[in-house]
């Protein structure tokens, strides 16, 4: 029997330029205004600023497009401090000042929770976690490549490319590795430090977290590290995926003479039940998960019934996601704050407390 291949036929993007005016910021920072019924996300246009645009995919639910030229200017766009800002992929905010920036990632994850999880529209706002908005990074993974010319290239990629832009490095920095000769430096789990140590201090004035008789902490258990006030606790448990974080805990909690906390490692994607740890009653639970979420966990969170739970996160639309199962199982969500630890870009990590109801 014969068969036919007929080839789908590929969808034409219209390329024409269109005028549209954008009315919010999506979680990442992308501008959204609205045409033909449908959202279109223009990167680098704020609220209120319109642009003519072209689109650069065009699907059935969305589209996005890029700017050709913007037509008005919004009272919150500031000049961006970095001079390679429009080219190189490493922020994409810059043109925003630094509260507005806060103030948008606040506004997007209420959006998101209350949309996708069904969370109440009334959550208690915690004050947002913020820092310096610049020299906050104390590591960064750059690019290297040859040219066509033979040059060593060095820097960031460009936006949407694989190509990278070459980045001139501030002469005091060149004169202090100069100076420095051969050297190796290990880089560290947090890019910041600074956020990262307040967001530890953060988890801890969540109401709620401190004076419990058991806490476990599912994965990010380095964080205890952090946390020397478990010494009003019976109990502190921490689960972590990867074995090197585990060492880290128990050593950590050796140095700060911790002795009534335990740490193991599970992939919590998996089946967890059957470990000891699972099987222990627990009234307060904090989750610290990777930016795929908590989903493989979640159900088994619910059965060990907590009082509490508070679920750090440095992904918005996972968090919203894991949400759903304890709002479905009759928790709360009570509390909701940001933690801005990477400025200038669209990355945004939060903390939510979560609260059974009587």
């Amino acid at each position: 029997m014969a068969r036919f291949f007929k080839p789908q036929k590929r969808k034409i993007t219209d390329t024409k330029h269109k005028e549209i005016t954008i009315t919010r910021l999506d979680h990442l920072g992308a501008g959204i205004g609205h045409l033909n019924n449908k959202p279109v996300f223009v990167e680098g246009v704020l609220p209120g600023e319109s642009a003519v645009v072209q689109f650069t995919e065009d699907k059935k639910q969305y589209a996005r497009a890029r700017v050709i030229k913007r037509l008005t200017d919004s009272q919150a766009r500031i000049k961006p401090q970095c001079p390679i800002y429009d080219q190189c992929g490493g922020c994409n905010l810059q043109h925003l000042s630094h509260q507005g920036q806060v103030t948008a990632k606040q506004q997007s994850l209420t959006e998101l929770m209350t949309k996708f999880a069904g969370a109440d529209q009334a959550i208690t706002q915690v004050e947002p976690i913020v820092g310096p908005d610049t020299h906050y990074r104390r590591c960064a993974r750059f690019g290297i490549r040859l040219d066509n010319r033979g040059q060593l290239q060095f820097g960031f990629r460009k936006k949407q490319s694989k190509e990278i832009v070459d980045v001139q490095a501030d002469d005091r920095v060149l004169d202090l590795f100069c100076g420095l000769g051969n050297f190796s430096l290990p880089l560290a789990k947090r890019a910041n430090t600074l956020v990262g140590v307040e967001g530890v201090e953060g988890v801890e004035g969540v109401e709620g977290v401190e004076g419990v008789e058991g806490v476990e902490g599912v994965e990010g258990v380095e964080g205890v590290e952090g946390v020397e006030g478990v010494e009003g606790v019976e109990g502190v448990e921490g689960v972590e995926g990867v074995d090197e974080m585990v060492h880290r805990a128990h050593d950590n909690a050796q140095y700060n003479q911790i002795n009534n906390a335990a740490f193991f490692q599970a992939n919590l994607e998996q089946d967890v039940t059957e470990f000891s740890w699972a099987k222990k009653p627990f009234n307060k639970i904090l989750l610290d998960p990777a930016r795929a979420g908590a989903a493989g966990v979640m159900e088994h969170v619910v059965k060990l019934a907590p009082e509490k739970v508070v679920y750090v996160s440095c992904n918005p639309a996972t968090l919203a996601r894991d949400s759903q199962i304890l709002l479905h199982k009759g928790y709360q969500l009570t509390q909701l704050g940001v933690m801005d630890m990477f400025p200038h870009t669209g990355h945004l990590e939060s903390m939510a407390l979560f609260v059974r109801s009587k």
